[in-house]
């Protein structure tokens, strides 16, 4: 006979070690704990604790920086839209500026050919330009 098995009559369960450690390994093991590991162990959630708090503040930092970000990015696009139209009316007054002075370089020009027309060059005559003294 096997001391492994319950009974004589093989067609009854037949118990076996490997059924046995199958049965303890689903439980969980509880450690019993002293004062001593228990004082360990408040300190080490105290410690944890702390720097939960820790990162807590730091992610609330972290979620205000985007909000200053946010604000100074909308003053910037208010100024750089301000930018734009000083830009477009700065634009007008060059165009005016230049037609303006097309105008006054035709004008000036026009003059200059007036001006060379009323000078009519006789050749051939001489022309004393010496006055007599009486």
């Amino acid at each position: 006979m096997d001391s492994d098995e319950y009974a004589i009559d093989e067609n009854k369960r037949k118990r076996n070690m490997k059924n046995e450690s199958g049965i303890f390994s689903k439980s969980k093991e509880i450690q019993r704990s002293s004062a001593k590991s228990q004082q360990k162990q408040d300190d080490e959630l105290d410690k944890l604790l702390e720097i939960i708090k820790n990162l807590t503040e730091e992610v609330q930092e972290i979620k205000n920086e985007p909000k200053e970000y946010i604000e100074e990015i909308k003053e910037l696009k208010e100024e750089n839209e301000r930018m734009k139209k000083e830009n477009v009316n700065a634009k007008k007054e060059i165009a005016e500026l230049k037609n303006k002075l097309k105008s006054v370089n035709y004008i000036v020009e026009r003059f200059k050919q007036e001006k060379k027309r009323n000078n009519v060059v006789i050749s051939g005559i001489t022309l004393n330009t010496t006055i007599p003294n009486e």
